[in-house]
């Protein structure tokens, strides 16, 4: 499972904050089970880069639209994004969003 998550944005600047306002910037992190959802891995960040929805000017969030499908020992999660991590948004960095994934080898 993947999700939204923004406790790298403390509002003090660096890699997890955007703009110094805490919690709205988001990464997406990822966790697994092997057991049925008994145990999980302990989390890990998937996204290279950060995000800020509000930056994008938008008429919707990147909350509502997040994916996932796993085959043959591989998650794929797919999410909103617009840290332009890549170098490929054709837009730049926070603006609009732009669909990533990324593949995530489960052991």
């Amino acid at each position: 499972m993947s999700w939204y998550d923004c406790r790298s944005d403390l509002g003090a600047g660096g890699s997890g904050d955007t703009d110094g306002i805490p919690n709205d910037d988001a990464q997406i992190w990822a966790t697994f089970s092997t057991d049925g959802g008994a145990d999980f891995a302990p989390n890990f960040r998937v996204s290279a880069g950060t995000s800020n929805a509000v930056e994008a000017a938008s008429f919707f969030h990147y909350g509502d639209y997040t994916h996932a499908a796993f085959q043959s020992g591989l998650f794929y999660p797919a999410w909103s994004d617009n840290s332009n991590s890549t170098g490929t948004n054709p837009d730049g960095a926070l603006h609009q969003l732009d669909l990533f994934t990324a593949k995530v080898r489960v052991p």
